[in-house]
């Protein structure tokens, strides 16, 4: 008698194979992704052993019932939106449990897993790299077979980084916000240092730009971050030295990258409230994400105060938003620092699409200048 799942959602199979009613079949997996899935196994039968077809119920129809079978059965890590689901809901349902401690656990084995099945797809080519001085980055994954914990220090083995560059207007007219942008910047950095796969992978810069343009905070793995500078106003907004500052900071941190990171495709974050005040900023931009730089980031820009929408979609690659009118730039700012700290989390979770949101309180979505929104391997 085969293996088969009933009306109610219950397995059956026969005598001599693995399992019982109620029981979902282990995969062939070891190492991290085989501890995950032991975890949600053991979490499963404390739980009871709910079907498939409850579970789904409980997700109220956000995850399939197919992609939750996956998440139990198949030789391959789960998307963490779909354990995240899975955590809550068998946690909820196990006695003694608390479903907090266990959603940072469960965090943790999938980021231990996560790390460990992390490929290499290919490096962008550029004929400009060997000419501009930085390295080749055709680097090998982990092989087959070997654990990441016993592989990350050979020479063999390479884990991402995402470069994340905050870039922040701080001419003048930014004043009356200034005290306010410090603190969302400490609970921004705060926010990723609790966050287990965030801490891991993110590496964080700030950059200040009114006349003059400082690197404020330079490029630092997320938990090595300790004290930052003060942001103090600083006269008119001169975006074209700003963009070439970051163009070149992008070199310098590219070429001092610690042994066994390799990056992926830097995130540029630009909040601005003023219309840029020199001249050749646009072909200054062109430079900075041009297709033969091959440190082109990603450019997710937000305009708050007076700046124009043309302006902004102007300095952007994926996406542009515009503080709607009457929205105040306390309030815009707020709800800035919001969606940037939810984009780096899940662009760290998924390792890849972002998914930027269209609706963001208090900002009008402009349409990307590129349709390109994922993040590639550099």
């Amino acid at each position: 008698m085969p293996l088969f799942l009933d009306a109610s959602g219950w397995f059956w199979m026969r005598r001599r194979s693995v399992g019982s009613a109620g029981e979902l079949k282990r995969p062939s997996v070891t190492g991290p992704l085989k501890e995950l899935n032991d975890a949600l196994h053991s979490l499963h039968l404390s739980a009871g052993r709910p079907s498939l077809s409850e579970m789904e119920r409980e997700t109220e129809g956000t995850i399939s019932r197919s992609r939750l079978h996956d998440a139990f059965t198949a030789p391959k890590l789960p998307r963490w939106l779909v354990v995240d689901a899975l955590v809550e809901i068998l946690a909820s349902r196990a006695r003694g449990t608390d479903p907090q401690t266990e959603l940072d656990r469960f965090h943790q084995l999938w980021q231990r897993a996560a790390l460990a099945g992390i490929g290499s797809p290919p490096a962008l080519q550029s004929s400009s790299r060997g000419a501009e001085g930085l390295s080749d980055v055709q680097q090998p994954a982990v092989p087959p077979g070997v654990d990441y914990w016993a592989a990350r220090d050979s020479e063999a083995f390479f884990y991402p980084c995402l470069p994340v560059y905050l870039v922040l207007d701080t001419s003048y007219s930014m004043v009356s916000v200034t005290s306010e942008l410090n603190e969302d910047l400490h609970r921004l950095v705060e926010y990723m240092k609790n966050r287990g796969l965030v801490a891991g992978l993110v590496s964080f810069s700030i950059i200040s730009f009114g006349s003059d343009t400082h690197v404020v905070q330079p490029l630092l793995e997320v938990p090595n971050i300790d004290r930052m500078s003060m942001l103090e106003p600083n006269g008119t907004t001169n975006t074209a030295k700003m963009f070439r500052v970051l163009r070149s900071q992008l070199k310098a941190d590219f070429a001092i990258t610690p042994r066994g990171r390799r990056w992926l495709r830097p995130l540029v974050f630009i909040i601005t409230d003023g219309v840029p005040a020199d001249e050749g900023w646009e072909d200054s931009f062109s430079d900075l994400v041009e297709t033969s730089n091959p440190l082109s980031p990603h450019v997710i820009a937000f305009g708050i105060g007076g700046v124009s929408g043309q302006v902004i979609r102007k300095m952007s690659t994926l996406a542009a938003y515009l503080a709607t009118e009457g929205s105040g730039l306390r309030n815009s700012l707020g709800s800035a620092f919001n969606c940037i700290a939810s984009i780096i989390d899940l662009t760290a979770t998924e390792r890849g699409n972002p998914h930027l949101p269209q609706q963001l309180h208090g900002f009008e979505w402009i349409p990307p200048g590129s349709p390109d929104i994922y993040i590639d391997i550099v």
